[in-house]
């Protein structure tokens, strides 16, 4: 398949945040879908490989997905992303179940139809917090108040903070698994421009490290990571 777009491929970062950002010749379906998820859904079942070109310059090579590349060491890409909202709930009562209670949580952001960007729990108090984009925040708003109604009227549960002020960034990259060191690299790259981490998740596929900062720390965390992993223009 091939995707005519106006852009040359997938880049390392946003070009409109990052200077020297470089054209990625292939990604893999791993990778690609953090990048457009909803696009290569139906296409990764059948293996099928996808060209992203420049429909205004189509001579150029754009990118290629595929489903495993030779060289996919490290970290490929950081993407970003603004207009999110993170929501935190908390258990007041130790009887409940922090498990049952984050069941129910996405339970209600899924009858919304509301996508989870990101999820991450304390491991010692019973709370968490998950990340959804700014538009989707009050449905799933009305359907947690609807779920919770009990245990808010009672004060099992905390009453539910909601964080507009804040930015989601990832480093992408299949070949980050085992990658001894990456994680300090991330953190210190980030300290070193005094960018605050709010909140961090990282499956065991490895694939991504989402970040969660505050939005007008964004920029400047993407340009930090780009610029610590040497993604620029070579």
């Amino acid at each position: 398949m091939w995707i005519w777009t106006d852009v040359d491929g997938i880049l390392s970062a946003d070009p409109r945040v990052v200077s020297g950002t470089r054209i990625l010749a292939e990604v893999t379906y791993n990778e690609a879908k953090v990048l457009h998820p909803r696009t290569l859904a139906p296409l990764v079942e059948k293996q099928i490989s996808v060209w992203i070109k420049n429909s205004f310059r189509p001579e150029d090579p754009g990118t290629r997905i595929v489903s495993r590349i030779a060289d996919g060491h490290g970290v490929r890409a950081i993407t970003s992303l603004g207009k999110v909202a993170l929501i935190s709930i908390e258990a007041v009562s130790t009887s409940m179940s922090g498990a049952q209670l984050m069941a129910r949580v996405l339970e209600s952001a899924a009858r919304e139809h509301v996508e989870v960007l990101l999820l991450t729990r304390s491991s010692f108090r019973k709370n968490f917090c998950m990340l959804v984009r700014a538009e989707d925040v009050d449905s799933v708003m009305e359907s947690l108040r609807t779920e919770l109604a009990l245990e808010l009227a009672h004060g099992y549960v905390h009453p539910i903070d909601v964080d507009h002020s804040v930015g989601l960034l990832a480093a992408v990259g299949e070949g980050m698994k085992g990658t001894p060191g990456l994680a300090g690299k991330v953190f210190t790259a980030l300290s070193e421009k005094k960018v605050n981490i709010i909140a961090i998740a990282q499956g065991s596929s490895e694939i991504t490290i989402a970040i969660v900062v505050t939005q007008d720390a964004l920029d400047e965390a993407v340009r930090a990571l780009h610029s610590e992993c040497g993604l620029g223009e070579a």
